[in-house]
């Protein structure tokens, strides 16, 4: 029997009548039931499509014996339950959408629920996150102390809990778990069909191709700019755009670009400004939906762009992916460690560790970037460590495995060779957002790097005697715990 299954997102509810079914059914997305995974259908499931809907039917017993199947037959990398809640405390209107924080049932442990979600940033913008989801067949009367109640997420919340499965759940608010239950749930009910067809947007977004607009900062760049430019105007999925910023160069680099002026944009900058100025500036020239940067000493493959938008249209809940990466040194390719390898979804606890996102390599929506206004222009470098850092927080990143760029470095006029001591501003950058963390699991997860990283800086200030940084660091660290 098969176990390699494509769909890297699976989407449960209790009833078929919690989703706009028609809706799904004419984009072509796949629908079973739990009477169907128990069956084999899936062997013989004839689907191009990457997402999974599952009808558990209601209850414990059918929603913990779907999440099993799901976990040991398909492995998907995302399971979002969907469906209908009661609100006991009146706390809600009808139609609103709920993500709990965490879960419940009467005899079991309380499980928390990951607060970030796989869906792009425009359909979990009116989500309101908070309260305990309170899961029970039977009228127990605790139920009145909680947010919500429904009949089945805690029971799959416990089979994905502490598996390689990111699990979450949207409730629309039906009823008030009340004596009127029966009169207003068809209302209810009719509001969540309406609801999740909003909150699945996204089914559709790629049925036209992308636009895309490629940024290209330079400076100084006379023996690269060429051949970069040179491999984005090779792509097989042609841009809307191709913006090079010329951020001040002093050398030949702006005469090079002059001799492509049919085919890019150039808008030059007087007075050197660095890397992240140029970038925010060549996406506020372009008015296309996606942005992908590739710095002037970098080169892709032709098909770097067409095998992206074929990812995002595989998998269209994403607003940020990645490819993967040759990197050459000196001329000579160059073998990363284990630690450099590329991964997929909540990635934030590795992106506090080192950059694990390469900006060449990126493909990221217009509304994704500009919700994080961009990068922060005050860094002199890791700057790309520290958008990663900010968006990794609450946003899973895609990865689409060709190795579609050759990542140049050893020459001399290289950020990590201008500034060795690059964790000190990586430093800076999670103090940002340790002060923008409300959730103390992720709090703790950012003293523990930041920890680290800063005893690494006061060791290495102490071998050379600089104790006014030593101290400064120190200072730091007193303040942070």
């Amino acid at each position: 029997m098969p176990t390699d299954y494509p769909f890297k997102l699976v989407i449960t509810c209790a009833l078929k009548q919690e989703l706009p079914l028609e809706w799904i059914k004419e984009l072509g997305y796949p629908i079973v039931t739990l009477q169907g995974l128990q069956s084999g259908i899936l062997e013989s499931l004839q689907t191009s499509k990457s997402i999974l809907f599952v009808v558990t039917g209601v209850g414990a017993n059918a929603s913990k014996k779907s999440a099993l199947l799901i976990r040991e037959l398909i492995k998907p990398t995302y399971v979002v339950n969907l469906g209908t809640c009661g609100n006991p405390n009146h706390a809600y209107s009808l139609g609103d959408l709920v993500v709990p924080k965490c879960v419940k049932a009467t005899g079991f442990p309380e499980l928390p629920l990951d607060s970030r979600f796989p869906f792009p940033l425009n359909a979990i913008d009116s989500l309101k996150n908070e309260g305990t989801l309170f899961s029970s067949l039977n009228r127990d009367p605790s139920v009145e102390t909680y947010d919500c109640v429904d009949m089945e997420a805690y029971f799959q919340a416990q089979v994905f809990h502490n598996s390689d499965i990111y699990f979450h759940s949207v409730k629309s608010v039906s009823d008030y778990a009340d004596e009127d239950t029966d009169r207003v749930f068809a209302k209810g009910l009719s509001l969540c069909r309406t609801n999740m067809k909003h909150l699945l947007y996204w089914l559709d977004r790629f049925d036209r191709d992308p636009s895309i607009c490629v940024v290209i900062p330079a400076y100084n760049r006379q023996d690269t700019i060429a051949r970069c430019v040179e491999s984005v105007l090779a792509q097989t999925y042609k841009p809307k755009d191709i913006i090079v910023v010329d951020d001040g160069s002093t050398d030949s680099t702006l005469s090079i670009l002059e001799s492509y002026s049919d085919w890019i944009s150039v808008v030059p900058v007087l007075e050197n400004k660095g890397i992240s100025f140029a970038r925010n500036l060549g996406v506020q020239h372009s008015q296309a939906e996606w942005i992908s940067f590739i710095d002037s000493d970098d080169e892709w493959t032709p098909d770097k762009l067409e095998k992206q938008v074929a990812f995002l249209k595989q998998y269209p809940f994403y607003d940020i992916l990645q490819s993967e990466e040759d990197w050459i040194r000196n001329g000579e390719p160059f073998n990363k460690r284990k630690h450099h390898s590329k991964q997929e979804g909540f990635i934030f606890d590795l992106c506090l560790e080192r950059c694990m996102i390469t900006p060449s390599s990126v493909l990221i929506s217009r509304n994704l970037f500009n919700r994080y206004i961009g990068f922060d222009d005050s860094l002199p470098t890791c700057e790309d460590y520290d958008l990663w850092l900010r968006i990794s927080r609450h946003h899973p990143i895609g990865l689409e495995h060709t190795f579609s760029l050759k990542k140049y470095g050893g020459h001399a006029d290289q950020l990590s060779e201008k500034y060795q001591a690059m964790d000190q501003f990586r430093v800076k950058s999670m103090l940002k957002v340790l002060e923008k963390e409300k959730e103390e699991t992720f709090r703790a997860l950012i003293k523990a790097v930041l920890t680290q990283k800063i005893d690494i800086l006061v060791n290495g200030h102490k071998k050379r005697n600089n104790w006014e940084q030593v101290q400064y660091f120190e200072n730091i660290l007193a303040r942070v715990h």
